[in-house]
């Protein structure tokens, strides 16, 4: 009795040659046989649809099969109806994206760099838009001593930190009547502000303000006059110059 093969691709669930005949109605296949104990299925202009698993099963009792998987390698390829156009033109200071699209097997590894060669860093931590704490809002402080006021940011990008003194809108600068400390740590920052000597001219409002690209925030504050500690004069002690004098009545 002579067995009959038939040649299966399991992924399509398509029953694809049985014997000498091709039942798929795909022209590039086709079957071969030496006229011993050799089949062969052969596929001609292999293409990327072709991969997958496929088995060979011989009609004996019980049935025997073979599988093996067909693996298409496809060069990379740029799609160009989905990626962007080779120039783009764009204002600064705003945002753009660019998309690369790219097909291929194995699946292509799409990396970016600059014109010049340069790879591009990926900043991968995530953006927060501003916010601001106020931990005193009013601050009492007397008159000729020197007062500091505070504020705690958190923002990422690194945002822009300054000091705005409320009843004239000027943004404050160091120099001998301010003193200005920014410490950072991370996306965290402390603000400080320090001003010398108050004088009637310095009590009001003052605001502090954070900026990036997300956003802004800022918090109010307000320095207030209020008395000199009470400061008891110092005693002095000592004998008077001179003779005290005593005297009788005498009758």
């Amino acid at each position: 009795m002579q067995r009959q093969v038939a040649w299966i691709h399991i992924d399509r669930k398509m029953i694809l040659a049985v014997h000498k005949h091709v039942i798929a109605r795909i022209p590039r296949f086709s079957m071969a046989h030496d006229g011993q104990k050799t089949w062969l299925l052969n596929i001609n202009g292999v293409r990327a649809s072709d991969k997958g698993i496929y088995m060979c099963q011989v009609n004996t009792d019980p049935m025997i099969s073979q599988i093996g998987y067909l693996q298409v390698v496809v060069p990379p390829n740029i799609v160009d109806d989905e990626s962007s156009t080779s120039t783009v033109a764009v204002r600064e200071g705003l945002n753009i994206s660019l998309t690369c699209k790219a097909k291929g097997n194995p699946e292509p590894r799409i990396v970016w760099k600059r014109e010049n060669g340069f790879n591009i860093t990926v900043d991968r931590r995530k953006k927060v838009s501003p916010t601001l704490v106020v931990p005193n809002q009013l601050v009492g402080a007397p008159l000729g001593t020197d007062v500091t006021i505070d504020c705690l940011t958190e923002a990422y990008p690194r945002s822009i930190n300054f000091w705005l003194f409320q009843e004239s809108r000027n943004m404050i600068f160091s120099g001998s009547k301010y003193h200005l400390v920014v410490n950072e740590v991370g996306y965290k920052a402390h603000m400080k502000l320090t001003i010398r000597s108050l004088s009637p001219e310095d009590y009001g409002s003052y605001k502090c303000v954070t900026k990036n690209s997300l956003g802004e925030a800022e918090g109010s504050m307000r320095i207030y006059e209020i008395p000199r500690p009470y400061q008891s004069p110092k005693s002095t002690s000592g004998l008077l110059n001179g003779v005290a004098h005593t005297g009788k009545l005498f009758h």
